[in-house]
This record gives C-alpha cells, sequence and structure tokens, in this order.
C-alpha cells in the first residue's frame, strides 16, 4: 500500500490537555458580568455572603462540638442553665 493511502484512525476521545472548551466558556461568562454589571454584584455579593455566613456556622458548630473535650469523661458533662 502506498503511504498516502494509510491514515491513522482519529482519538474518539478529546484531549484533555485541550483548554478550548473551557477558555470559551470564561470568555462567555466574563462578557455576561461586563453586560449585566448590576446583576453581577448582585449575584456575586450574594454568594459571598452566603459562603461567610456558612464558614462562620461551620466555625460556630466546631466550637460547640469542642468544648470541654479535655476532661476524662467530657461526654458525660452537660449545662444546667
Amino acid at each position: 500500500m502506498r503511504p498516502f493511502v494509510m491514515k491513522r484512525n482519529p482519538n474518539p476521545y478529546p484531549n484533555p490537555t485541550n483548554t478550548d472548551m473551557l477558555r470559551n466558556y470564561v470568555k462567555i461568562a466574563w462578557r455576561n458580568l461586563v453586560k449585566n454589571k448590576a446583576f453581577s454584584f448582585i449575584n456575586i455579593a450574594g454568594l459571598s455572603v452566603g459562603l461567610a455566613v456558612a464558614m462562620l456556622i461551620g466555625l460556630w458548630v466546631w466550637d460547640e462540638l469542642s468544648f470541654n473535650k479535655y476532661h476524662e469523661n467530657y461526654n458525660r458533662i452537660v449545662q444546667v442553665a
């Protein structure tokens, strides 16, 4: 067979190092952020406030669960109010 007749089969799976699609998604997101500035600000502000509150609640729960752990029978300690 002649060399021009023999062709390699194309890879059916995409190249994992190809970042064209991700770059396109970032471009589209950036254009939408610039186009809708007020709506974008509201969404980003809401997301940041929500994440901050979730982290504070997590820290508070962690502090409450780790209270008096240095005692020998810490699971039997109760607080009477």
